[in-house]
This record gives structure tokens, sequence and C-alpha cells, in this order.
């Protein structure tokens, strides 16, 4: 998924919910964790199948 289509389906408007200082629960940051850590793997996915030169050496599976 492009940024542009991450900024079009409307994820990052529906989660928007951190608008006051100490407002996230345990609860919000732990969802918050586990959806970088997808993100994380399918963008390293991507990468893998579409610029691999891009990925670290580490990451090359």
């Amino acid at each position: 998924m492009t940024l542009q289509q991450w900024a079009n389906n409307g994820w990052l408007k529906a989660h928007h919910e951190y608008d006051d200082a100490g407002g996230a629960t345990k609860k919000d940051a732990d969802e918050l964790i586990e959806f970088t850590r997808e993100l994380r793997e399918d963008v390293r996915a991507w990468l893998q199948d579409n610029h691999i030169e891009l990925l670290l050496p580490d990451d090359h599976t």
C-alpha cells in the first residue's frame, strides 16, 4: 500500500485519538505497537518483493 493509499483509506483519521497529552491508555499504546509491528512486516515484505536493494543486509530473507 502506498503512502497516498494510507492517507486516502481513512485509517489514519479514524485512529487520530491522541489530541491530549497523556490521553492514551495502555490499550491504545498496545494497539499502536501491534499496528507498527504489522506495518513494519508489510513494508519489509513489499521491499523484499519490489526493492530488495533498499533492505538492510540483516533483512534479506
